[in-house]
């Protein structure tokens, strides 16, 4: 009989305390932990350097995608807290657009970034955005539910 082997704990787990309940909101945070769990990964196994970026790149651009959304959602709803949840987003994008700003800048001279960087941009993202979801999505969750958003 073969022993069971447990399986790897994710980089980012997914948990149902991080659902705000809101189901559009919901499965876009599932999504980016998917493709920060995917970048960890590729990262953990010094995977080849333009798999790294193409997922860093397809990372931001779903963030970007969920931040309108979820700014579309704000507006619409007239949410009290809408301009300071606003700024939260453009703080996050400004710090890794300036990360790949410094790539980009490095590759200019045939250099790239060291691993340990880009481990460590995944490490921060990870924390941004659970402490991000439970501090400032679920109280959006919870208005919108209030005003019968599903």
């Amino acid at each position: 009989m073969i022993p069971q082997q447990d399986e790897p704990t994710p980089f980012c787990a997914w948990s149902d305390d991080y659902q705000v309940g809101i189901q559009r909101i919901d499965r876009q945070h599932d999504g980016l932990f998917s493709t920060l769990n995917k970048l960890h990964d590729i990262l953990m196994s010094h995977g080849d350097q333009i798999v790294i970026d193409k997922t860093l790149s397809s990372l931001i651009d779903q963030t970007r995608v969920h931040f309108h959304d979820e700014e579309a959602l704000m507006q619409t709803h007239d949410y009290p807290g809408y301009q300071n949840h606003k700024e939260m987003h453009e703080i996050l994008l400004r710090q890794v657009e300036g990360v790949l700003e410094t790539q980009h800048e490095l590759e200019t001279y045939h250099l790239q970034q060291s691993w340990a960087e880009k481990l460590d941009l995944a490490d921060f993202l990870r924390e941004w955005l659970i402490s991000h979801i439970v501090d400032s999505d679920k109280k959006l969750g919870t208005f919108l539910k209030s005003k019968k958003v599903e």
